[in-house]
């Protein structure tokens, strides 16, 4: 639903109007940057996703919605190449269902890299954001559904609080907006009842298909929705959660509790994007390493300042699509899921799961030349 620090924030705003085609003058610039950090490192991260495109600023009513538009000129041929890729995974598959809870600003811009080939699900509990988010929508493939999710479909209590977007089925704990200046945004204001539905009784109720990628980012309650899903999510190929690791809600889950819920249901921890971390007082000569280790031999040290971990995202995949599992998949699911790796910059996750099927053994030798490209 909301996401708390500016760089998460803005990437969720202009995720919502990506679609809408428009670019500033140092576009070309920014894209030829992205595209030198590519080479270096062929197993891109989600921001191939979100970077290609450029940050623009927000249309106003009046200007009508396009189709959301292709890479800049002077992204790299690796990149394009990669691209090309991805179509050609999604021209053999029929259409997915990817599920967006909490999209008050719009559309992930991941699940957009998706939309020739999907349906695309939004849930917002606020009838007004859903609305505005759809007349300002063009594509057929995204709807915006005014709905409250939990696991059994009970009258919810909503906290309203100073940022929209920040609203829980949890009440904000009074010490983090009064302690913590990140967190002003999660002071209340109002509390209000909202019935809500299991996804579900909802897809059940709609003959649809189970999804293949869920994303769930609700202040807490993502737990809560899972378990009024548990009888879709054996054909999800990912599941994109915010988590977090300490409250800032009254009786929030917390990441053990999702973690173990989803390895009981045959997921694995794929990576976790992003760490944000709040204090009580930044001072700005203070610098916390933070080292992200890969191997062989790749360290990356920074120093994001000081503060206490609070939350962060995490992608879970289906463990069968691992080493550790040694049986095959079908044909059919190994360019599903290669395709929504693709999507999120996990084109070794895409490797691997094109290695997992005779089948598709072409498509993954294809795929390892492109990452072996300098």
């Amino acid at each position: 639903m909301y996401t708390r620090t500016p760089f998460r924030q803005i990437s969720r705003i202009y995720s919502s109007i990506l679609a809408l085609g428009q670019w500033p003058a140092d576009a070309k610039a920014q894209s030829q940057e992205i595209a030198q950090a590519v080479r270096a490192n062929a197993a891109a991260t989600r921001e191939l996703a979100d970077q290609l495109r450029a940050p623009v600023q927000p249309q106003t009513e009046t200007q009508a919605p396009n189709p959301a538009a292709p890479l800049q000129e002077g992204a790299s041929p690796t990149v394009r190449l990669l691209e090309q890729f991805r179509r050609n995974l999604l021209s053999r598959i029929d259409l997915l269902l990817c599920i967006d809870v909490g999209a008050r600003w719009g559309v992930d811009s991941a699940l957009l890299l998706l939309k020739d080939k999907a349906k695309l699900l939004c849930f917002d509990p606020d009838e007004e954001e859903c609305a505005r988010l759809q007349a300002h929508h063009s594509l057929d493939a995204v709807e915006y559904v005014p709905l409250a999710l939990s696991s059994d479909g009970r009258e919810l209590s909503l906290t309203i609080t100073r940022q929209p977007a920040c609203s829980s089925i949890y009440p904000p704990i009074e010490a983090m907006y009064k302690h913590y200046p990140a967190l002003i945004d999660v002071e209340p204001e109002r509390v209000v009842s909202v019935p809500s539905t299991s996804l579900d009784k909802f897809l059940a109720e709609r003959g649809l298909q189970r999804p293949d990628l869920l994303k769930l980012d609700t202040q807490g309650s993502e737990l809560d929705i899972l378990q009024g899903a548990v009888d879709n999510l054996s054909a999800a190929c990912m599941i994109d959660i915010e988590v977090e690791f300490n409250p800032i809600y009254s009786g929030q889950t917390l990441f053990g509790e999702v973690d173990l819920f989803m390895r009981v249901h045959g997921f694995s921890l794929w990576r976790l994007p992003s760490l944000v971390h709040y204090a009580p007082e930044t001072f700005p000569s203070l610098k916390t390493p933070f080292q992200a280790v890969s191997h062989p031999g790749r360290l990356e040290t920074v120093n994001p300042g000081n503060g206490q971990l609070f939350w962060g995202q995490a992608h879970y995949v289906r463990s069968d699509f691992l080493p550790a599992s040694p049986g095959p998949i079908s044909a059919d699911l190994a360019y599903r899921a290669a395709a929504i790796a693709s999507a999120y910059g996990y084109w070794d996750l895409a490797l691997l799961v094109l290695e997992k099927c005779k089948d598709t053994a072409f498509e993954a030798l294809r795929l390892r030349e492109l990452l072996s490209l300098e």
